[in-house]
């Protein structure tokens, strides 16, 4: 039996998306491999967020980027899923929608500004400035996050609706 509110949950971090079913012995291979990286259909993923987007236990959507934006995803793959989020966010506008990638680059920019919010945790001072380039261009806005360590009064974003898409910054 579901809990009566429950969040969907994308991993892209361990996922492949691809476009035509692999074959009984792909899947045999990867099994006894023990390959890290799933395989999963797009249209699946596509339809499982059409689905939740139906379904009044289903109150939001979270995303896991990665470091690697889908590493094999294209452009067309990228748009399929942001459709599909964009669909969850007009049936559910009180639903929330969050994405978490480590960098903001090309095709996970696409994808994460899809979604209401988006968390970036940079590694680096250039995938730092990399995703505050990308949010000036996109007149996003951007919440920096400290370490939460008592000289920063353990700062946390507060809930509050902004007027357009908002990135939460953390670097250390």
């Amino acid at each position: 039996q579901l809990p009566s509110k429950v969040l969907l949950s994308l991993d892209l971090t361990t996922v492949q998306l691809v476009e035509k079913a692999p074959t009984p012995q792909a899947k045999l291979a990867a099994k006894l491999s023990d390959e890290a990286v799933q395989q999963m259909l797009l249209r699946d993923a596509c339809a499982a967020i059409r689905s939740a987007a139906s379904d009044e236990r289903v109150v939001g959507l979270v995303a896991q980027l990665g470091s690697t934006p889908g590493a094999d995803a294209s452009l067309a793959q990228c748009q399929e899923l942001s459709d599909a989020v964009s669909e969850f966010r007009a049936k559910k506008p009180q639903g929330v929608t969050i994405a978490h990638a480590d960098s903001l680059g090309g095709l996970h920019y696409l994808l994460a500004s899809s979604f209401e919010r988006i968390y970036a945790q940079p590694g680096s001072l250039r995938e730092a400035v990399a995703v505050l380039e990308a949010c000036v261009a996109a007149d996003v806005a951007i919440i920096p996050q400290g370490a939460n360590t008592a000289l920063t009064g353990a700062s946390v974003p507060r809930e509050e609706k902004c007027d357009r898409p908002t990135v939460v910054c953390v670097y250390m």
